[in-house]
């Protein structure tokens, strides 16, 4: 989704927490945006254009949903950030972030104790991108 200017820049943030992200629903008409339970959308007629790893196309909740969308705008906006990015679960943001920033010959230090999948990511995922972690 193309990123929206915050109207409300400027103003106090308990302003921005209130009013950023509340445009009227355009398809609609309503004055609050609906909350979207649909975990798929439509896909255009012709599929030999669509980029499938884009959050620009909504086709499915994976890729990006209308609430995780107007949630991003709002956090950026209070943040005062050009972006943000709303991910489903720590393991998510973990591996974003790490697989973004990790070049071959980087160490990570992390507990030896810690959840099963951070665990997993590491030793098997991160294994086969960097061939030693």
């Amino acid at each position: 989704m193309a990123k929206k200017e915050n109207k409300y820049k400027g103003y106090d943030i308990t302003t921005q927490a209130v009013h950023t992200g509340t445009d009227y629903d355009q398809e609609t008409g309503a004055v609050r945006r609906p909350l979207h339970m649909a975990n798929s959308f439509k896909l255009p007629d012709d599929l030999s254009q669509v980029n499938y790893s884009s959050t620009d196309l909504l086709m499915y909740a994976r890729n990006g949903n209308p609430n995780q969308h107007w949630l991003e705008e709002k956090i950026a906006a209070l943040h005062e950030a050009d972006d943000a990015i709303v991910l489903g679960s720590g393991v998510a943001a973990l591996h974003a972030l790490f697989w973004t920033l990790l070049e071959s010959g980087d160490r990570v230090v992390y507990p030896n104790v810690s959840y099963m999948a951070v665990y997993r990511m590491f030793h098997e995922l991160f294994n086969r991108k960097f061939n030693k972690i």
